[in-house]
């Protein structure tokens, strides 16, 4: 029994130094950039607009989200740029927050790819030469969408 305190004793030392994310499953995807998925846009314009982020977005260039024509609420953010300069950073610091994200290969395209899906919400980040934009991360609701 002594055995088994000294182990639970040690985990729980240890679980501070572990990061929640890596641990906590389905973590929600609320919005980026100061926009928030499902919000109802005061837009004029028919269907998305640029916009200038809140924080630090200093690897990103351009920002656009797009809304639903009849409800007006936003369904995608997403964040686009003319290099690839900080993928990793970018990718490290989602996973810090979601956890592992999943890589995967779209047909015809060579570059790299990752994705977090809870529920109807879903993050994807890409670095890949083919676009204009060569990285850009997204954040859609797709039962808005």
């Amino acid at each position: 029994m002594t055995h088994f305190i000294k182990a639970l004793f040690i985990l729980i030392l240890t679980l501070p130094s572990v990061s929640p994310a890596k641990w906590l499953v389905n973590t929600p995807i609320e919005g980026a950039f100061g926009i928030t998925l499902g919000e109802i846009t005061k837009s004029k314009k028919q269907r998305g607009e640029s916009f200038t982020p809140k924080g630090d977005t200093s690897t990103f260039d351009n920002f656009y989200y797009i809304f639903a024509k009849d409800s007006r609420r936003v369904y995608d953010i997403s964040a686009f740029t003319y290099t690839c300069n900080g993928f990793d950073i970018i990718l490290s610091t989602l996973e810090g927050k979601y956890g592992q994200l999943s890589q995967y290969s779209p047909e015809g395209r060579s570059g790299k790819y990752y994705r977090y899906a809870n529920g109807d919400r879903e993050i994807t980040l890409r670095c890949d030469k083919y676009y204009g934009f060569p990285m850009a991360i997204s954040y859609v609701d797709n039962r808005i969408k």
